[in-house]
């Protein structure tokens, strides 16, 4: 084997999950949404910052104030907690089977956490629906 094919091999091991993986998810998560959450109440939205961009274009986002490391989804959730009716933040981010959170999204999950918020890692449809279950929303729609 020579040396060139050696690093090829070494390269694909070593290399992030595909961030088609991650699209492809999020792309069926956001179509199940559309349809779990109609009617609902519950606010939501896709928050695409992880995406590549152009120096002048990430310069200009961070100047309005961009923070990395946010989650894929945001929810706003209406539950009663006790005797009380709470608005909740809740923040869904996807990924591929093996993807891991980096040091960023781990400091704004403990920032989200610490201001009462909920952060979750979802893998799956099944998963998301689980954590928005999970805070009482009723879905109209069965994850797959």
């Amino acid at each position: 084997m020579t040396k060139r094919a050696w690093n090829n091999i070494q390269k694909r091991k070593t290399r992030k999950p595909s961030a088609r993986e991650e699209d492809s998810l999020s792309f069926m998560v956001a179509a199940w949404l559309e349809l779990a959450l109609r009617g609902t109440g519950v606010a939501w939205t896709h928050f695409p910052a992880g995406e590549k961009r152009t120096a002048a274009t990430g310069a200009k986002l961070k100047k309005m104030g961009l923070h990395p490391g946010w989650p894929d989804y945001f929810f706003l959730i209406r539950m009663k907690i006790g005797f009380t009716v709470a608005t909740v933040f809740i923040g869904i981010d996807l990924k591929s089977k093996t993807g891991t959170q980096s040091q960023t999204q781990k400091d704004v999950q403990a920032e989200i956490e610490a201001a009462g918020g909920y952060y979750y890692l979802a893998r799956s449809i099944a998963e998301v629906a689980g954590y928005l279950k999970g805070h009482g929303v009723d879905l109209r729609a069965r994850a797959v």
